[in-house]
């Protein structure tokens, strides 16, 4: 049987519950087999994380600790430089070679994509499975240049009868939480931050993270 494999990037600077239940929200809907989060060492287009990474790292592997089929991957941390999705993709795939991958991101996300490196080998690689509260809506320039019409497949049976390529979209995720938020909850020394799994929490304070 083929594996499902579902990758989910980002900063995670912190990882908070949004994360974590758009991780497992994919991992059900898209019925996978698991999903490897893979904090990013240095972004192409931000700049560069609140935390050093292997904090972030950390902070990861506490908030999945427990949590079935959600792993943590350093691949982009090891590599060092600058990460880009598409040469963690192309590692998955030699790797994993029988594998269907499928890319996990925010609808919003998506309307910069033709910005990314080597987007167009991304989607020679996995499918893309676009997060969002109701309907997606992407610039008319981003729909042509990505084909989006033709790749959009709304059935999750017909996205695994091909390998790549496909862009499901999921538009029943619905979380307000970011980042941002909680980083700046913590710098004004908020002592309750639901967002935070407990552990998570913790480790921020044993490290004097994001403090103002």
């Amino acid at each position: 049987m083929i594996e499902r494999l579902g990758v989910l990037g980002g900063m995670f600077d912190p990882v908070h519950r949004g994360h974590i239940k758009a991780a497992q929200y994919a991992l059900e809907i898209l019925r996978l087999d698991r999903i490897r989060l893979v904090p990013c060492y240095l972004p192409n287009h931000r700049g560069p994380a609140s935390a050093p990474a292997e904090e972030r790292l950390e902070m990861l592997r506490l908030a999945t600790a427990g949590l079935p089929n959600l792993e943590v991957d350093d691949i982009e941390v090891t590599r060092r430089g600058t990460s880009y999705t598409a040469d963690t993709l192309s590692a998955y795939k030699e790797s994993l070679p029988d594998a269907t991958l499928v890319f996990i991101l925010g609808a919003d996300a998506y309307a910069g994509f033709t910005q990314w490196h080597n987007w167009q080998h991304i989607l020679e690689l996995a499918h893309l499975a676009l997060l969002a509260r109701g309907e997606v809506k992407v610039p008319e320039n981003v729909r042509q240049e990505t084909q989006f019409e033709t790749r959009v497949e709304t059935d999750q049976q017909k996205l695994f009868q091909s390998s790549a390529g496909k862009i499901f979209l999921a538009n029943g995720f619905n979380y307000e939480a970011s980042s941002t938020d909680v980083r700046n909850a913590l710098q004004s020394g908020a002592t309750e931050i639901p967002e935070l799994d407990p552990s998570v929490r913790c480790y921020i304070s044993s490290k004097s993270l994001y403090h103002a």
